[in-house]
């Protein structure tokens, strides 16, 4: 049972540093441009606006990684629910687009006209959905 928990220990330790590793530098980044007096005010707005998303993203992200991990570290089931996959993709879209753009990466979808509603549980999805667009 020790040797499950340290192994959880470090898969966590392992996702949350690579996962921060991105909004820590949009973080830092804003904050030397913006102290930097040359800047106009007009160029700074939109920095901050990306810098409160990319926090906002990153705060979604962390408890996400606490749900993940109470589930694991209990060995719970999830319990599951019906969902509409694509709201739940185009949510998570909009929350990774900040770093994709920063990359120059362009995400599209090809959504079906018709909805296509999954079993799952919401958290875990959208845990999985990220994980899949960011990596």
């Amino acid at each position: 049972m020790l040797e499950k928990l340290n192994g959880l220990k470090d898969r966590l330790m392992s996702i949350i540093s690579h996962d921060l590793r991105n909004p820590l530098a949009t973080i830092q980044t804003f904050f030397e441009m913006s102290t930097n007096d040359a800047l106009p005010a007009d160029q700074l707005k939109p920095l901050q606006q990306h810098t409160s998303q990319v926090v906002q993203n990153t705060s979604q992200m962390l408890d996400n990684l606490l749900v993940w991990a109470r589930l694991q570290i209990k060995n719970e089931q999830p319990i599951l629910s019906t969902i509409l996959a694509t709201e739940l993709v185009a949510e998570v879209v909009q929350q990774v687009q900040p770093m994709a753009d920063k990359k120059q990466v362009s995400i599209h979808t090809n959504f079906s006209p018709q909805p296509l509603w999954i079993q799952g549980q919401d958290e875990l999805l959208r845990i999985i959905a990220r994980n899949l667009l960011t990596n």
